[in-house]
């Protein structure tokens, strides 16, 4: 598994998931959840919510037992 571009920690599917569903699909590189709360200056919570978002409505890039 891939590791947070800005803190270094080893990031889950999830993680990987968001980060391509709301900044670039194409990155190589990704955040984990709370550096990508850092980068869009929002709570880790509003993410947590739009990864549970995703997950409900079945997106493929998302694992729902994470």
């Amino acid at each position: 598994m891939a590791d947070c571009i800005g803190c270094g920690r080893e990031l889950t599917q999830n993680e990987i998931a968001l980060h391509k569903k709301i900044k670039d699909v194409r990155d190589t590189e990704f955040f984990c959840i709370h550096c990508l709360a850092g980068y869009y200056k929002c709570e880790v919570s509003a993410l947590e919510e739009k990864m549970k978002h995703y997950i409900f409505l079945g997106c493929p890039l998302f694992e729902e037992n994470q």
